[in-house]
């Protein structure tokens, strides 16, 4: 018979005076972790995924490597005029499909009438829908599709866009894609008091990480 006072911890005790709580492990502390041994190297095995995602949280980290470009912002480092590849609302889902393929693009800003900034469209938006209805989807107008798929995806408080202003510094926009987890994010001006913005340019991982590298490089 079990008194209570044996000492011994059960499932749920959280440490000392139950206060006590595990932190969640850093960028850095995970890639020590999972660093591979050399017999892994040797026999070729993937031993992990480096994501451009991953880089940028572990940037957001050590913002002392990008003084002081992180200081500055997209309009001096001319990254708030990206062309940007759009589609509208009411136009159907296949057609905003067929433009990405042409233009090569992996993603869409999607525009009211009045050329506002409503929300995004990305290839990444077809995984949520289950073969059988795939067809009927492509079928549906852009608005009907992405609302349908934020409402099937697993995370619905994800923001389906993210935008910065000429303005905003690469530090604001490096912490604005590691909170999102998206992959691009839409520069935008703004009009009627803020309640409307207008897209003016596009900036994707992919643009900050190059400008990373030739930061450093001209550092090294």
């Amino acid at each position: 018979m079990n008194d209570g006072g044996s000492g011994e911890k059960r499932l749920g005790d959280s440490g000392t005076n139950g206060e006590r709580r595990s932190k969640a492990p850093t960028f850095r502390q995970r890639c020590r972790r999972w660093r591979p041994s050399r017999r892994q190297l040797s026999q070729g095995k993937i031993v992990s995924v480096l994501t451009q995602s991953a880089l940028v949280a572990w940037l957001t980290e050590r913002l002392d490597l990008l003084t002081p470009l992180s200081s500055k912002t997209l309009h001096e480092l001319n990254l708030d005029g990206k062309s940007v590849h759009s589609i509208g609302a009411r136009s159907k889902c296949i057609e905003a499909f067929q433009v990405m393929a042409k233009e090569r693009v992996a993603g869409l800003a999607v525009l009211m009438e009045d050329s506002t900034l409503l929300t995004c469209i990305s290839a990444t938006d077809l995984k949520v829908f289950e073969h059988q209805f795939l067809l009927k989807a492509l079928r549906a107008t852009v608005q009907e599709f992405t609302t349908a798929s934020r409402i099937s995806d697993v995370s619905p408080d994800k923001p389906a866009a993210i935008t910065a202003h000429p303005e905003d510094t690469i530090e604001k926009v490096l912490g604005r894609f590691q909170a999102t987890g998206l992959h691009r994010l839409f520069v935008t001006t703004k009009q009627d008091n803020g309640f409307r913005e207008f897209p003016v340019g596009v900036v994707t991982l992919s643009d900050i990480i190059t400008l990373v590298e030739k930061h450093l490089i001209l550092e090294a």
